[in-house]
């Protein structure tokens, strides 16, 4: 071991003597980040003195704490979340330069409201990325559907789409981070996605198409395995000291199965979780190594399904993540959601962590609500939602048109205060939440959506729970009105609808469906209450129920 300088030994003698005078009772929103700031200095100063020819003088100097606190406290207006995959594996062309790679999807998010952009190079399956890497498998098949795979010629060219992205981001000051998708089952569906791991170790995996578990996929890999967990530890490391990245996406939710146990519907041991615990701890003191070593913080954000309790009985320990200060941002939501958006922000708050709000595309099978859902009007309700519940920023993913206009709306509520919306119910529904887990106990949200109508009997009566974004009260030239689908085509005189309480008169507007104008004045910020009440002598089956933020007349 290298001897300590006097200089690095006062280096260690500062931060010790900054953790023994700090109160130890002291209880602000600050002091457990102190307290583990300072414990990550005393780290990142040991990394400093054990490595060889790597820190350079000044570098113990840098306070690594407050660049931490830069890089995750910093403005993000929106984040767009790109995989490789229709750009890089799949692209419509049968040759594609780098240029034309950025052209697809990325240059047009230039100057628009796009401050950090996570690109995943994960290949469809646990183990294949579409970026250079010598400790796992690179994606270069051409068979198929991947005939203009774009890698094998850039890899002549000495470059990668990671490469490209990170070129493209430096020119345009736009933050980007490298996404993993911690246990992707595209393969499962597809053999031209099974890397060599898989096919060399298929006791590693959840089980086979003829014998499938009863939760997640078959192609699942084992997180109780030691080498499954080596495989992402050496992956993230090797991007973290190959490329000029900004930050690592660790993806928990496409797809969320992790250990065989589970997916085979036991119960998780503490054992099980510490597992996936020490590897965020392996991650996260690498990450502030190579930060340590070239002067910034390297950020470790998380995407995970929005439930402490769904994460774990998957054997993610989120809660003990943040308390050990081993995460930088949280970013919840994706293709099913349990919670409203206050209950991650509050998560946030809590360990003084900033909250991404998730936006997903939907994935709704009725054609009708699909669109509806998919639609720029919906996009701006979900993100005027969630900013109004406090989040910090809203990543989109499977959102990769950088040409739609609501690049340039999305990420500021100003903005959107004065544009049109659509709010439903349930946006994404509970989805394949079940696929994975037991969730019902999870589920808070109302999941009413076209895929999963809900009947109204003859003489009862219901009511949903919807988050509002919008606030009418002052001048505006938006007002609002309730839309109501069934699958009956006719008006049943005998049906009343409330908001807040308050009994409003209804019309037909189409085959099944009614409206309702409502008083702008009642749209405010926060939670609202729509009742269905049925006392004719049919049932009533709901599709759907959505408030429309309109342009006055």
């Amino acid at each position: 071991m290298a001897a300590f300088n006097s200089e690095q030994f006062l280096m260690l003698s500062n931060h010790h003597s900054r953790l023994t005078q700090l109160p130890p009772h002291s209880l602000s929103r600050k002091n457990p980040r102190q307290y583990s700031g300072i414990l990550r200095g005393i780290t990142g100063a040991l990394l400093i003195l054990l490595a060889v020819d790597v820190v350079a003088a000044d570098s113990s100097r840098v306070d690594y704490e407050e660049l931490r606190e830069e890089a995750q406290f910093r403005t993000r207006r929106l984040v767009f979340n790109s995989d490789s995959g229709s750009s890089a594996r799949v692209p419509p062309a049968p040759t594609l330069t780098p240029q034309a790679f950025l052209d697809r999807r990325l240059s047009p998010l230039a100057g628009t409201q796009v401050d950090t952009i996570v690109l995943d190079t994960t290949a469809g399956s646990f183990g294949s990325f579409g970026h250079r890497t010598k400790v796992a498998e690179m994606f270069t098949s051409r068979e198929g559907r991947y005939r203009y795979n774009v890698l094998p010629d850039f890899l002549l060219q000495n470059t990668d789409p990671l490469q490209v992205t990170i070129e493209f981001c430096r020119r345009n000051n736009i933050e980007i981070l490298w996404g993993i998708r911690m246990n992707d089952t595209h393969d499962a569906s597809n053999s031209i996605l099974i890397p060599a791991f898989k096919r060399d170790h298929p006791d590693y995996l959840f089980g086979t198409p003829e014998h499938p578990p009863k939760y997640g996929r078959w192609s699942s890999v084992d997180f109780a395995q030691p080498a499954v967990r080596e495989l992402v530890y050496l992956t993230i490391a090797e991007v973290a000291d190959d490329y000029d990245i900004d930050g690592v996406e660790l993806d928990f939710w496409r797809h969320p199965a992790f250990f065989k146990r589970s997916a085979n519907g036991g119960t998780l041991r503490q054992e099980d979780l510490d597992l996936m615990t020490e590897l965020i701890r392996r991650v996260r003191a690498k990450l502030d190594e190579v930060g340590t070593r070239q002067g910034k913080n390297l950020l470790l954000t998380v995407k995970y399904p929005d439930s402490i309790g769904y994460c774990r009985t998957l054997g993610l320990d989120i809660k003990k993540w943040l308390a050990e200060d081993l995460i930088d941002v949280l970013v919840p939501g994706g293709y099913f959601q349990f919670n409203h958006w206050e209950e991650s922000v509050a998560l946030g708050k809590q360990y003084s962590v900033p909250v991404h709000a998730c936006l997903a595309e939907s994935r709704v099978s009725d054609p009708r609500g699909n669109k509806a859902r998919n639609s720029t009007e919906a996009l701006r309700a979900r993100a005027a939602a969630a900013w109004a519940s406090g989040v910090d920023s809203i990543e989109m993913f499977n959102h990769f048109d950088g040409r739609k206009p609501y690049w340039h709306e999305l990420g500021s509520p100003e903005i959107l205060r004065k544009l049109p919306k659509t709010y439903f119910i349930s946006v994404q529904g509970v989805g394949s939440s079940r696929s994975y887990a037991p969730s019902d106990a999870f589920i808070t949200l109302p999941g009413l959506t076209p895929d999963a109508p809900e009947t109204v009997q003859s003489g009862q009566s219901t009511s949903y729970d919807i988050f509002i974004g919008d606030d009418l009260r002052g001048p505006t030239p938006l007002n609002a009105r309730l839309r109501l689908q069934t699958s009956e085509t006719g008006r049943s005189t005998e049906a009343r609808l409330s908001w807040d309480g308050d009994e409003v008169a209804f019309k037909p507007d189409g085959p099944g469906d009614f409206v309702a104008g409502l008083n702008r004045h009642t749209i405010v910020p926060g939670h609202h209450r729509i009742g269905v009440e049925n006392g004719g002598s049919s049932d009533i089956e709901i599709e759907d129920i959505m408030i429309e933020i309109i342009l006055q007349p």
